[in-house]
Parts: structure tokens; C-alpha cells; sequence
């Protein structure tokens, strides 16, 4: 028993070492990825969250306030400006992912020991982002009621009562925008389904060529006079076809069963999603024509969909990830496709926010086209 048990192991391990790809998913990818997702979380938390401010007061006090989040390390001041509505486009375009306001009378309300309130506008499209930023604003408020503040205050000529008094009532009064109630359905689910649209779509595509040759099936197509652009154009169709009505249950259901909402435009979302399956499609094709096995297909397939949600940005930001993983992720369609996909479903977003980023999955859609035309073409010459 322990002979046949042995021989049995030795067969494996054979079968491990001998394929390049098993060993690689068998012993570096494990490493790799442990490393990648390190080195991912590796600032520990959300730092120079992209924030904007409307002052308009522009007096001593509103100043300060402007210094005490330019102070925070967890903000950035990407922008001061000039009308809400320009705050309001930064936060909408996720340029900003905060937007703090300041009344035009807080200076004398403060002064004269009346309550004032600082509005703060909060993303809340991410809830790791809106936590960290809405924790950070709390924290600058605490700063901004404190002694140093009370001893700025008499600077202005106030009592240490009166000073006192103004910075108590010196409050802000927070908005959340997109996801008022913090729900993880509309946080989350939308980047669930992305993410199991990849893989579903990357593990049938790539088998479509690779499983031709392993069933024989390759030379009768060469045999039947089909065309090289056919073969690669009817393949196409039927996925594209496919993985279209499966992306439009899988969304109908979300939004219909799971309560997740659906604030722009579904025409919009509609073209991002046939973007994003054409890129996956694409994908899957390269992967099928350049290796030698359905299994090794599969393989490839994971190691790519396995860590693309996680450094796609879509809950850990891209801006606390070190640059080389932000470089990895813009090189995958899903973080395009998300990005659009929240600015459409979550923000209500419209074309003129969301162009880049569906411009960037039809590039992706096209690059991979000459690869597989290529190879495809030359295989069905050489037979």
C-alpha cells in the first residue's frame, strides 16, 4: 500500500515539475500574491484623501480651518473653490473624495459667540474612504476646539470665556452623497458582480481555441475552408452574445431583488458593460491561441482574475497603494470598468465624466485583436 501510495506521488510531483505553469501556481504564485497583497495594505491605512474646500468667508478663521486639514495627513487639498457647484463636480468626478464648506458668516458668528456650522460633504460611494475621511474630519474638529485655537481666538481680541464659548460653538454638519445609509448592497455588490463577470468570461473564452486542438477539431476547421477572421468573428459573436445576457440578469437582479440602486444612466452602463466583455473577451482569445492546454489556460486565467479586484481600487484606493501596484492595476479592464460602473450606477453619472474611462476599455478591446489575429492566422496556414 504505502509502495502504490508513493508511486502515486512520485507521479505527481512528475507532472508538477514537468508543466511550467503548474509549478508557477504550485510554488511562486502563492509568494507572489502573498508579496502583492502585502505590499498592497502596506501604509496600513488611507492617507491624502483628495479633499475640496469652499471658502466663503475668507476671513482669519476660515483661513485656519483651511490650514487644519491642509495639516491632516490623511487629506489632500487638491483645489479651493470658487461655487458649490465646482465642489460639487470634484466630488461627483471622484477627483475629490471630500468637500468641506464654509459659510460666508462663520468668522462673526464665531466671534460674536454664536453657533456656526462647517459643512462637510463625504463620498460615500466607498465606505473605506468615507470612515477614514469622516474619522479625520472629526479628529480636525477636536484640534480646532482646542487650546491652540482658544489662544488664536484671543488673539482677535476675545476673553478666554468668549473664546471659549465661540470655539463650542464652532460645529460641522456632515453629508453623505451617493450612500446616505452606508449600505454594503450599494457598496459592495457592484464590484461583485464586475468581478465574477472577469471571471466567468475569462475561464469560457479560454478554452474556446485551446479545446479545438486538444479535440481534434482544429484541422477539420482548416479542412472546411473557413476563413481566419470568420473563425475569430463567429467564436466572438457567440461569447459576446453569452456573457451580454448574462451581465444583464446578473444586473437586473441586483437591482431588482438585491436593492442595489441604479441613479444614471442604464443606456450608459449598458455600453460600459459590452466595452468591458469585448476587452475580457479579447483577453481570454490571447490566452487560448498562446498556450498549449486547456489546463494551463484555466491556470493563466486565475493568476490574472484571482488579485484584480483587490488592486483594482474599487475598496482599498489606488492612492494609498504603493505606485508600482497603481501601474499593475491600470493595466486590467476591471479597474476601468469599475470606476465607470460606480460613477453610472452609484454617482449618476453622465457621459462627460465617464468618457475616459470607457474610451480605455475600447482600447483594450482593440490591442488584443492583432494578437489573435496573428496567431490564429498563422496556425490555419501551417495546419
Amino acid at each position: 500500500m504505502i509502495r502504490r501510495i508513493w508511486a502515486v506521488i512520485r507521479k505527481e510531483l512528475l507532472l508538477i515539475t514537468r508543466d511550467k505553469i503548474m509549478m508557477i501556481v504550485a510554488f511562486v504564485a502563492p509568494l507572489v500574491l502573498t508579496v502583492l497583497f502585502g505590499f498592497l495594505y502596506i501604509q496600513h491605512s488611507v492617507n491624502g484623501i483628495p479633499i475640496v474646500i469652499l471658502d466663503q468667508d475668507q476671513s482669519e478663521i476660515s483661513r485656519m480651518i483651511v490650514r487644519a486639514f491642509k495639516d491632516s495627513e490623511k487629506f489632500q487639498l487638491i483645489h479651493t473653490a470658487d461655487s458649490f457647484a465646482e465642489l460639487e463636480k470634484a466630488v461627483a468626478s471622484e477627483r475629490a473624495y471630500m468637500g468641506v464648506v464654509i459659510p460666508p458668516d462663520v468668522s462673526s458668528n464665531v466671534k460674536q459667540g454664536r453657533s456656526s456650522q462647517v459643512g462637510i460633504i463625504l463620498n460615500g460611494s466607498n465606505l473605506l474612504i468615507m470612515n477614514t475621511a469622516a474619522n479625520a474630519a472629526n479628529q480636525v474638529v477636536q484640534t480646532l476646539s482646542g487650546g491652540i485655537t482658544i489662544k488664536i481666538m484671543q488673539g482677535f481680541g476675545i476673553s478666554e470665556a468668549k473664546a471659549y464659548q465661540a470655539v463650542t460653538a464652532l460645529a460641522f454638519r456632515t453629508r453623505v452623497w451617493y450612500n446616505p445609509t452606508t449600505s454594503y448592497v450599494t457598496f459592495m455588490v457592484l464590484g461583485l458582480l464586475g468581478t465574477v463577470l472577469q471571471q466567468v468570461t475569462f475561464l469560457g473564452v479560454a478554452l474556446s481555441f485551446v479545446k479545438e486542438r486538444e479535440d481534434q477539431t482544429w484541422k477539420h476547421l482548416i479542412g472546411s475552408q473557413l476563413r481566419w477572421w470568420e473563425l475569430i468573428a463567429g467564436k466572438f459573436i457567440v461569447y459576446f452574445t453569452i456573457y451580454t445576457m448574462n451581465a444583464l440578469v446578473m444586473f437586473t437582479l441586483a437591482i431588482h431583488c438585491f436593492g442595489m440602486p441604479m441613479r444614471g444612466d442604464a443606456g450608459l452602463l449598458l455600453v460600459a458593460l459590452l466595452l468591458f466583455i469585448a476587452a475580457m473577451i479579447g483577453i481570454g482569445m490571447v490566452i487560448s491561441v498562446l498556450t498549449p492546454s486547456a489546463a494551463q489556460a484555466l491556470e493563466i486565467s486565475m493568476l490574472i482574475a484571482v488579485p484584480s479586484f483587490l488592486i483594482s481600487g474599487y475598496t482599498w484606493p489606488a492612492m494609498s497603494m504603493p505606485v508600482l501596484i497603481q501601474w499593475l492595476s491600470k493595466l486590467l479592464p476591471l479597474t476601468h470598468f469599475l470606476k465607470v460602473a460606480r460613477s453610472v450606477v452609484l454617482m449618476g453619472n453622465g457621459w462627460e465624466l465617464v468618457w475616459p474611462g470607457l474610451g480605455v476599455l475600447v482600447v483594450f478591446s482593440l490591442m488584443t485583436l492583432p494578437i489573435v489575429m496573428t496567431v490564429v492566422k498563422y496556425r490555419m496556414a501551417k495546419g
